[in-house]
């Protein structure tokens, strides 16, 4: 029975109803877009850990970010392929840490807006400090808080994949699931697309101001001397909230539908929208901010380059070392040659 909401003019789906069934191809490519995810928030964490002089504080944040939705995807692929009805303990857990995972990744998206907006309007090194340690504060604590909250309720729990595309998120025999909804995601996940727009247009009405006819830019700050090259790398962030609103918009869409109990919750494009969507996030972080950034695009390139010649290398010492064997005699010749290659 559909629970009573008075606040609401809405009629939100049954407990009762029956679960929604994913096809398999609709699981394969949210499986492989959480693959790729992850695959692109742990290249955004080594090019920052590897080369030292890409650590400015704005891809020390999106470093943040890509911890977050490492972590979304990786519970999202296991969420898929894991049969949750024989393992309830399972599906709390998945939820618990996508739910955590995934709240805190839109604090982290917010939070990198507001820190390249106080970047551009010049704050103080003392503020922006503060910024970052109140950015750790709510990014981290709050999902953590809601969590706790929502696990010591038992409000966490499968849903018959109609506000997901199969792993576990709110249960949906749960009292008052509409408001788990929004304590858990929704509510955070709603108001970044009204907060992300506002910061964006601020940011680039900041920016034009100190953008000349050359385009090119001086800021003096407290942090020194920020070049062009700089701010151009930092101008990409902004593009993260533009990601965002289009990544996430269809877990918001079927989030209403399930509200209002339409059906059109369980059509399959639309849940392959919400699933690739909501897993997306890492890839798309890594397209725009390694594999478009020239500087880490040449070095991932001379990166992979030495990693195929290593490879080809071990291989030739291999099939050296197998003829040796074979015909007991050494080349001492191809051995030097060998040794004199770069």
């Amino acid at each position: 029975m559909a629970e009573n909401i008075t606040w609401l003019p809405i009629h939100p789906v049954p407990s009762s109803s029956p679960a929604i069934h994913i096809d398999v191809w609709i699981e394969s490519l949210t499986v492989t877009s959480c693959i790729l995810s992850a695959i692109g928030s742990i290249l955004i964490i080594l090019t920052f850990i590897i080369w030292r002089d890409l650590r400015t504080k704005t891809r020390e944040l999106l470093v943040y970010l890509s911890v977050t939705t490492f972590f979304v995807s990786v519970s999202y692929a296991y969420g898929i392929i894991e049969d949750f009805h024989s393992n309830p303990m399972g599906c709390t857990v998945q939820s618990a840490i996508t739910t955590f995972s995934e709240t805190s990744s839109f604090f982290w998206t917010v939070a990198i807006a507001m820190y390249l907006y106080a970047l551009v309007a010049q704050s103080s090194q003392v503020v922006m400090n503060r910024l970052v340690w109140l950015f750790h504060f709510v990014c981290w604590g709050v999902p953590l808080i809601t969590v706790i909250v929502a696990v010591s309720f038992g409000a966490l729990g499968y849903d018959d994949s109609y506000t997901s595309v199969g792993w576990c998120w709110v249960d949906l025999d749960v009292k008052h699931r509409i408001m788990w909804m929004l304590l858990v995601g929704k509510m955070w996940e709603i108001a970044s697309y009204f907060i992300l727009p506002l910061l964006y247009i601020l940011i680039k009405r900041k920016f034009k101001r100190f953008v000349s006819d050359q385009n090119q830019v001086t800021v003096i700050s407290n942090q020194g001397l920020v070049t062009t090259v700089t701010l151009k790398i930092d101008v990409k962030l902004t593009f993260i909230p533009i990601v965002f609103l289009v990544l996430h918009i269809w877990s918001t869409v079927r989030f209403v539908l399930t509200v209002y109990d339409c059906n059109a919750v369980s059509n399959p494009i639309l849940i392959l929208l919400h699933g690739i969507g909501n897993s997306f996030q890492g890839a798309a972080n890594c397209i725009m901010f390694c594999l478009c950034n020239n500087k880490i695009r040449h070095r991932c390139k001379r990166a992979c380059r030495r990693l195929t010649r290593g490879c080809c290398t071990m291989k030739c010492c291999q099939r050296r070392t197998r003829n040796d064997d074979s015909t007991g005699i050494v080349n001492t010749n191809t051995d030097n040659a060998f040794h004199q290659q770069p």
